[in-house]
């Protein structure tokens, strides 16, 4: 189980459920916070803490907003997060050496 946030989240984006959230797994997206359903541990300590209640556990999720659950799961998949490069700069600056070797030969 895991913690979604929903519609009244959107345009208030009040970071309370921010700064309780012991595995940081609350992220800012351009309209609304999203919960990381990998990173949350379910512990609700961000619930009460939302001003506007748009947290709630997947389980108990009103069912006009069950599409936030599927928006939040597209949020984590976009590859616009900032994501490590898969390739340290020590190995582009090798790679691109040994292509300019290879051309000269």
């Amino acid at each position: 189980m895991a913690y979604v946030i929903v519609e009244p989240c959107i345009g208030v984006k009040d970071s309370a459920c921010v700064e309780v959230c012991a595995p940081d797994a609350i992220h800012e997206g351009e309209d609304q916070f999203y919960i990381d359903a990998y990173e949350c541990m379910s512990c609700g300590v961000c619930e009460p803490e939302c001003p506007v209640e748009a947290i709630y556990e997947d389980k108990s999720l009103p069912e006009k907003w069950l599409g936030y659950i599927e928006k939040s799961r597209r949020f984590f998949m976009d590859d616009t997060l900032d994501v490590p490069d898969s390739e340290p700069e020590w190995l582009k600056e090798l790679n691109k050496r040994r292509d300019s070797f290879y051309k000269k030969s």
